[in-house]
This record gives C-alpha cells, sequence and structure tokens, in this order.
C-alpha cells in the first residue's frame, strides 16, 4: 500500500486527536442535550456529518481548548469550512446550525447582539 501524503496527514491527526483524549473532560450529561434548540439540533447532525470527519467532540472539551469566546467559535467553525470546501447553504444557515449546536452544548459563550 502506497502512502500518500494526505492519507498520512489524515492518520496523523486522527493519532494526534487520540492523544487529546487523556487530557478531556466528561461530556455534557443527557439532560443538557434535550435542551437545545431547534437551530442547535439542526447543526448536531449537520456537525456529525460534517465536522467528525477530522476530528471527534474531544476538541471541544479539552484543557487547553482554543475557543474562548463567541467570536473565536464562530471564525473556527468558517475557518475548518473554507479549509475542507464544505458548502453550507442556504445563506449559510448550515453553518450558523453548527455553531448554535457547538456553543449551546459544549461552549455556553453569550451570544453578541445582532447589529
Amino acid at each position: 500500500m502506497k502512502m500518500t501524503p494526505y492519507f498520512l496527514g489524515s492518520l496523523l491527526f486522527v493519532i494526534a486527536n487520540l492523544a487529546l483524549a487523556e487530557n478531556a473532560t466528561v461530556s455534557p450529561n443527557v439532560s443538557e442535550i434535550e435542551n437545545l434548540t431547534e437551530e442547535a439540533k439542526k447543526g448536531e447532525l449537520l456537525h456529525n456529518a460534517k465536522c467528525v470527519v477530522c476530528h471527534s467532540h474531544l476538541v471541544y472539551i479539552r484543557e487547553n481548548r482554543k475557543i474562548h469566546n463567541y467570536d473565536s467559535l464562530k471564525i473556527q467553525v468558517e475557518r475548518c469550512t473554507e479549509s475542507l470546501g464544505i458548502e453550507w447553504w442556504p445563506d449559510d444557515d448550515e453553518m450558523l446550525a453548527v455553531i448554535a449546536y457547538l456553543n449551546e452544548k459544549y461552549y455556553k459563550f453569550e451570544k453578541p447582539a445582532e447589529e
């Protein structure tokens, strides 16, 4: 089997995520999950279909996570979207649903007022 740079990179990425599992904390309990808004529930389905291809939920619950406010969460989801070539539609509503899901389930940041 010939290892392409893409395959090798993907393999290293998976190994790195598994290593992060050691520093992970417990994920939210079932009662918190049941309180998701309809938008976040839609975002969960989209997240599970597109985002977990590259990483597990462990990146959201690790101690040294890089997301510290709502704006940085939105920027990171946009960055992942562009890097992977994900086409959310219509008008980024799907991307906003994924952001809502991540925020409601893991981060719990106050959403900035709409301008």
